[in-house]
Parts: C-alpha cells; sequence; structure tokens
C-alpha cells in the first residue's frame, strides 16, 4: 500500500474527533501547550495534520539540547546522567546504527513528550560521538493539533507546532493511531474504521521501509498512550498493539527499554531518564509483553511512596489465571 493524494475531507473530519482530547491535554499542561486550527491543506504552517509521514532535518546537537532545555529544565542533569550511567550501552547503539543495524528506544509514557525527549537526549550523545544514522519518531497523531511553548531567549517564547519541532529533531516523524492512542479513546476508531486502518497501516509500512533501509535510531512509547492513573500510586502501561509489536520485531532491529519520568517532584520519586536494557533483538509478542512487564517493575522497584507501575497485558493475564482456578 503506498500512501495516496491527500484526503483533506477526511482529515478534518480525524482530527476534528481528536480535538476534545487535544484540548483537555492543553490544559493539563498549564500553558505549555496549546490547541491549533484544522488545515490539513497548510502542509507548511499545519505539519502532520495531513498524511502519516513528515520530514524533517535535524539541527544541530546544541540547537537541539537548547530547545529540550526549554521544554524540561531538568534535560541538561538527565543527558549527563545517560552519559555516565550508560557509557557502554551507548557505544553499542552507536556500533549497531553504523553497522546498518536500527535501534528502537521504547520509552514509559506518564508524559505526552516522553519519547522526544529521550530521542533527544540519546541521539544527541551518539551525535557527539560522531555516530552517522537517521532519527524517527512515532508518535499519536494527536500531535498534529498541538503547540508546544519554546523559550526563544532573552525572556521571550513562542508557540510551535509539536510536529514542526519533531522536524527539527528528526529525519522522519511517523504519525498513527494505535489502538490504545488518546485520539481513539474519543470513539473515533468506532466512527471512521476504514480511515484509521488505512493511516495506520501506512504508517506501519512506511516505518518498516525506513527499518529495511538500516541505520535508524527511532523513538516510540509503545503502550501508544500515556498511563491511565487508576490512582495516584497505580499506574497502568498500556497493551503494545498487534502493529507496533512487529515493528519491534523487525528483523534488522534491537530494541533498547527506556525508563523515565520527568515530571517527578520527590513524593513518590525522582526525574530521571534511564536506559535499563542492552540492545535486543525480540522474536514476538511474548518477547514484547516480557520487555514491557520488566519495565513496569523496575519503575516500581524504583518509585518511593509505595507508586506502582503495572503492565496492561501482564495484569490481564494474571486476572485470566485467577477466573480460571474459581
Amino acid at each position: 500500500m503506498t500512501e495516496a493524494a491527500p484526503n483533506f475531507d477526511n482529515d478534518r473530519r480525524v482530527l476534528a474527533e481528536m480535538m476534545p482530547r487535544a484540548e483537555e491535554f492543553a490544559i493539563q499542561s498549564g500553558g505549555d501547550m496549546r490547541t491549533m486550527a484544522i488545515r490539513p491543506e497548510d502542509t507548511e504552517n499545519f505539519p502532520g495534520q495531513t498524511g502519516v509521514v513528515v520530514k524533517g532535518e535535524p539541527i544541530s546537537v546544541e540547537g537541539v539540547d537548547y530547545i529540550a532545555g526549554t521544554v524540561v529544565e531538568s534535560y541538561n542533569e538527565l543527558k549527563q546522567n545517560i552519559r555516565e550511567r550508560s557509557p557502554e550501552t551507548l557505544s553499542k547503539i552507536g556500533e549497531l546504527l553504523e553497522a546498518g543495524e536500527n535501534v528502537i528506544l521504547v520509552t514509559s509514557h506518564g508524559n505526552l513528550i516522553d519519547p522526544a525527549i529521550a530521542l533527544a537526549a540519546v541521539s544527541s550523545l551518539l551525535r557527539e560521538q560522531g555516530y552517522k544514522f537517521e532519527i524517527a519518531i512515532s508518535l499519536g497523531k494527536m500531535i498534529a493539533l498541538l503547540e508546544r511553548k519554546v523559550d526563544q531567549g532573552d525572556g521571550k517564547a513562542e508557540y510551535m507546532a509539536m510536529v514542526a519541532v519533531m522536524q527539527m529533531l528528526c529525519d522522519e516523524t511517523y504519525l498513527s493511531n494505535p489502538p490504545n492512542s488518546e485520539s481513539v479513546k474519543t470513539g473515533l476508531r468506532e466512527k471512521m474504521p476504514e480511515v484509521i486502518e488505512e493511516q495506520n497501516q501506512l504508517s506501519k509500512e512506511a516505518m518498516i521501509r525506513g527499518l529495511d533501509r538500516g541505520g535508524v535510531l527511532l523513538a516510540m512509547a509503545s503502550s501508544g498512550t500515556t498511563h491511565k492513573l487508576i490512582d495516584a500510586k497505580n499506574h497502568l502501561l498500556g497493551k503494545v498493539s498487534g502493529g507496533t509489536a512487529d515493528i519491534m520485531s523487525h528483523e534488522k532491529t534491537h530494541v533498547v527499554t527506556v525508563a523515565m519520568d520527568i515530571d517527578g517532584d520527590g513524593e513518590y520519586g525522582d526525574t530521571y531518564i534511564d536506559l535499563i536494557s542492552e540492545p535486543e533483538q525480540l522474536t514476538g509478542r511474548e518477547q514484547v509483553d516480557e520487555m514491557m512487564s520488566y519495565m513496569g517493575s523496575w519503575m516500581t522497584a524504583k518509585a518511593t511512596g509505595g507508586k506502582k507501575y503495572i503492565y496492561q497485558a501482564a495484569e490481564k493475564a494474571a486476572e485470566k489465571v485467577k477466573r480460571n482456578k474459581k
């Protein structure tokens, strides 16, 4: 399947269904984000509102670090921590990429921007060491409706389309609506199933083409959704979809598990980004679920105050066992 000519009417319908959820995120951000108008035909000023792949051109390491530092105050410290804690893992990632293999940074997803911040830090560290590779990210289509406040210096700040910010970080940004994504929680999948399925398939095929080329550092929050808060102490990590599991199991691809909390306030744990696994090749659904369960267990051990992170698939499996025993 190849991407067809833009259907702006379908784009407008999809985006209109996503808008209420995007507005919720904007409100929750406390002014750091705001929503954009729906104008898919204006690809320059409203990137990502049509199509599933947005091309970009990464700016300098200094530029990436500056922007990331204006978005997350502790970014430079977090980046330095990765440099100090995981030098061997970084070297392995760089060597794999230069050998034509791919590496996926699979992040937790407590904050909407987690994959982008992890990718900024790791890609910058690798570029500083002289490694050459392509940079890509997989995100939910809803970000095409959001702008992010970016400090311009001298106390001035401007809002930029979040996809435009990704264009400065990545060679390619892939947009989709996985089953657990924020956008489909509005019922979009039931209202426009054929359109959503086509967009997801096109996005998956585009990612596979990129991985087939090799030498790609790709970031994704594989759960497809931010953590579901069961209560103040319990966070549910969404189940990885079948399509995402296929991407993670690509034959030329190695996965690195990235646990992170860029909103740590000290009560339930501090701010951190940690590479908690070496690059490893996964062979299918079972290993993907094991990796996500490990992420939840690791983050639970890291947290304080009784905070827990539970992987949804593991939780459902446990409930099924309980029912079968009754």
